[in-house]
């Protein structure tokens, strides 16, 4: 019977480590559908459902036969069960990506509501407002905010939907104000989710995949409507009357104690996000799983104070049994209450839902490892939260957990004296932490280490004691006014606290170079971090071998750029307006800037820098801005900013060694001009000589050629200025045009296109834009003369490669760098 114990112990002990391999497996396997092109097709996905379940009975029955050895004395049959269990966990994890990827995919907005006047009937689930707090810091024109929300929607119009769809809307009422929880009826022009497709930045397509959402648009009804015709119906919820309270305390900080307390970022300004962004602090105001920690570690103790207070008091009088449990109890009540009234969002939902897988693995007094417990804990994060894993949330919070698990395990750092434990897990998690960053936002802080070992202990310390006077001022004004009124001076002293913690941050921000962007592809990232896990492991034979093969890349990918007997265009993804790079070796020139959306130019603020730093095109010589209308010209600030602060110039040669070279229309833009750079002719073919006037016809028109091939750069130049053109004789032909005016049917005469003679058609435009850019008529036009055309929504980020062999052309969504989510869509008017 004792052996037959043992016999049942063991097996149960394999299963649970073979249990922890399928799901680690299912996990990474899942993850890596971050950069996956393409779906597995139906019948594939069977046939990957049939080999799952087919390895883990093949695993289950090898862990259950009696061991058997190899010619070389290894356990066969346990190296067999071990790859079955994983093989099986990996499939299993490819037909859940799949699974969850087409049923987002699958739903497909009605094609007569796209881009219609339709009604909208739903229930606000994120954004809006808090105490007349407007959302997202969206500037309109007149500097207003714009409330952004997402909307659970039931029904469009009449059509009721089987299954509710989240919606992300703007308003473009600025004072139309709604709440979390609110029924609403709108009226709006939607869309089907769709995003710029760019090789660095911020991918606006794998944001929206990975929240559900699945059309965008803005909201066209007014807040006078809204109140006269009843269409919203306020459900204010606990969180809303404390956001009121927390206001009504006057606090001159009120903006960040609205985001440490109750998840509300919405009233934080641009500067604000700056600082943030400069010292690397963006988790301290974000809430996640770093705040709910700090308020189960303070409950925890709090709960041991009152235990040994009760013990000191009665002696054993009193015996306390299951104390652990109850004290988890309290812990997930409290996170639960925290989580709540912070706007549960995905990251803090996910945190509190590991609290409670681990929590409910205490209680059932499973023996487990730190390392299997992550397993488990990611496991149920990634099928519970499908496809949360394309957000940068997901690899942050699960990065940080593993870095401190790691670390723990490597320095044993529990046993040693906590303020050292402190400074080295800090400054351990910002160092392994900055490949992740910058893989996700082309950004990191040089000064986060600093601000993160002064700001992570006192923000732990004044957290849980922020909340309690919060809660007593807002809870016991009436009932306990002393109590109230001293709870309120404890919040005003921590506002000048605050106060000084938010000087010190500024310091730190102003610092040359304090943050930096830079771009690196995902490998080398993942090799980065391998190569620092490698360098702390302990010393093992061939360590130093593996740390510089793993930083092969990095060292590669910072000192190589393009094959400089090439010259490349890079037609960025700008949406409805233009910006394009020219590299060769290390240097590059720009041509229009990209357009600026409510306050914000984002390809001239990031793109644009983040690309030329990874492919190491360090020097910008030249920028021509075709003309002055905000989709070319949008994001001239933000590049002169860039190139002032960051870039170390030499001139053309012409210039004599001066700085960048800035063109326009009024300026050095003018018909006849040319100059070499980098063995190319850069030739200016428009407007004339003594021209004052900045608009679409006096756009600069740019070629640029090697002798061979030659591209055209027409700008919004339209029929008027292309007959000018035809007969000055100053338009050349082009192997590659960017279309004039986005493709408009007010430019690309006949008489412009045989002019040109393009091999190649690029039209710059963004994704249904109301314009319907291309025009179908000048589409048909190129299409008759036998040019390939390209449209930016449809294919994103378009490369040119000049070669002596020829031109290449690699569109970012339809090239090496493809993924699943970036589905191709092209413009539908063009295909009726």
């Amino acid at each position: 019977m004792a052996s037959l114990a043992m016999y049942h112990y063991c097996l149960r002990r394999l299963m649970a480590n073979r249990i922890t391999i399928w799901c680690g497996s299912f996990c990474a396997c899942a993850i890596t559908s971050v950069l996956w092109p393409a779906l597995p097709s139906y019948p594939i996905q069977f046939g990957i459902g049939i080999a799952a379940i087919i390895f883990a009975a093949f695993g289950y029955v090898m862990t259950r036969k009696a061991p058997t050895f190899n010619v070389r004395g290894h356990l066969y049959s346990e190296h067999c069960a071990t790859l079955s269990f994983a093989m099986s966990g990996a499939l299993a994890g490819t037909l859940w990506v799949a699974s969850v990827g087409y049923s987002y995919l699958s739903w497909q907005l009605p094609e007569d509501k796209i881009q219609q006047d339709v009604t909208l009937f739903g229930q606000v689930v994120a954004g809006g407002c808090l105490n007349s707090v407007k959302s997202d810091e969206e500037l309109s024109g007149d500097g207003q905010k714009k409330p952004v929300l997402t909307l659970r929607v039931s029904r469009i119009d009449s059509l009721k939907l089987n299954a509710s769809v989240d919606m992300r809307l703007y308003a473009l009422d600025p004072q139309l104000c709604v709440h979390t929880n609110d029924k609403v009826t709108f009226t709006a022009r939607i869309k089907p989710a769709y995003g710029n497709a760019n090789p660095v930045g911020f991918s606006q397509q794998r944001y929206l995949t990975s929240q559900h959402i699945v059309a965008t648009g803005y909201i066209k009804t007014n807040a006078k409507q809204a109140f006269t015709e009843n269409r919203i119906s306020h459900h204010h919820g606990l969180r809303f009357y404390l956001s009121e309270s927390l206001s009504d305390l006057a606090l001159v900080n009120n903006a960040w104690f609205q985001a440490l307390l109750l998840g509300n970022k919405q009233a934080l300004s641009n500067e604000d996000w700056m600082l943030i962004q400069r010292t690397g602090t963006a988790h301290v105001f974000s809430i996640s799983g770093m705040h709910l920690g700090i308020i189960a570690g303070a409950v925890l103790l709090m709960t041991r104070a009152l235990f040994l207070l009760v013990v000191r008091l009665f002696g054993q009088r009193i015996v306390l049994s299951n104390t652990r449990d109850a004290n988890l109890c309290l812990v997930v009540l409290a996170t639960l209450l925290y989580a709540y009234v912070s706007g549960l969002s995905l990251p803090v939902v996910r945190a509190f839902s590991m609290l409670v897988i681990g929590c409910a693995m205490v209680w059932s007094r499973l023996a487990t490892t730190p390392s299997a417990l992550l397993v488990f804990m990611l496991f149920f994060c990634v099928v519970l939260f499908p496809l949360s894993w394309l957000h940068a949330s997901f690899y942050l919070s699960i990065g940080a957990v593993f870095i401190i698990i790691f670390l723990n395990w490597r320095f044993q750092l529990f046993q040693l004296p906590w303020y050292y434990s402190i400074i080295v897990l800090q400054v351990a998690l910002s160092i392994f932490m900055v490949p992740i960053t910058l893989l996700w936002f082309g950004q990191a802080s040089l000064t986060g280490i600093v601000a993160n070992l002064v700001l992570v202990p006192l923000i732990s310390l004044l957290l849980p004691i922020a909340i309690a006077l919060f809660i007593i001022a807002a809870c016991c004004d009436t009932l306990l006014p002393s109590a109230a009124g001293w709870a309120m001076q404890g919040m005003w002293l921590l506002d000048d606290a605050f106060s000084q913690l938010l000087r010190f941050l500024r310091f730190l921000s102003d610092w040359p170079h304090s943050a930096f962007l830079v771009s690196f592809e995902p490998q080398v990232m993942m090799a980065l971090c391998f190569a620092l896990i490698i360098a702390i492991l302990p010393t093992f034979y061939g360590q130093k071998r593996g740390i510089l093969l793993c930083l092969f890349p990095f060292i590669f990918a910072i000192s190589t750029p393009y094959n400089p007997t090439r010259w490349y265009v890079h037609v960025f993804d700008a949406g409805q307006g233009t910006a394009i790079a020219l590299t060769r070796g290390h240097r590059a020139g720009i041509i229009d800037t990209g357009p600026v959306y409510q306050g914000k130019a984002p390809i001239a603020e990031s793109v644009i820098p983040q690309y030329l730093a990874q492919i190491n095109a360090n020097d910008v010589d030249f920028v021509v801005v075709s003309h002055s209308d905000t989709d070319h010209a949008g994001g001239v600030d933000a590049l002169s900013t860039w190139l002032s602060q960051t870039m170390t110039n030499k001139a053309l040669p012409r210039a004599q060694s001066g700085p960048t070279q800035w063109f326009s229309p009024l300026n050095g833009c003018t018909q006849g001009e040319a100059f070499e750079w980098q063995g190319l002719i850069v030739s200016f073919h428009w407007p004339q000589a003594g021209n004052h006037v900045n608009s679409n016809n006096t756009s600069c028109v740019v070629s640029i050629s090697d002798g061979h091939y030659r591209i055209l750069l027409p700008g919004d130049i339209e029929r008027e200025a292309e007959y000018a053109l035809i007969k000055t004789t100053q338009l050349p032909s082009a192997n590659v045009l960017i279309a004039p005016h986005h493709g408009s049917k007010t430019s690309s005469t006949q008489a412009f296109i045989t002019s040109v003679s393009p091999q190649y058609v690029i039209y710059t435009q963004g994704y249904e834009n109301r314009w319907q850019f291309p025009s179908k008529k000048v589409y048909q036009r190129y299409e008759a003369f036998g040019a390939r055309q390209f449209t930016t929504s449809e294919f994103g980020y378009i490369r040119l490669e000049f070669s002596s062999k020829g031109i290449i052309v690699e569109p970012t969504r339809s090239g090496s760098t493809k993924r699943w989510f970036m589905v191709n869509k092209p413009p539908r008017y063009l295909q009726d």
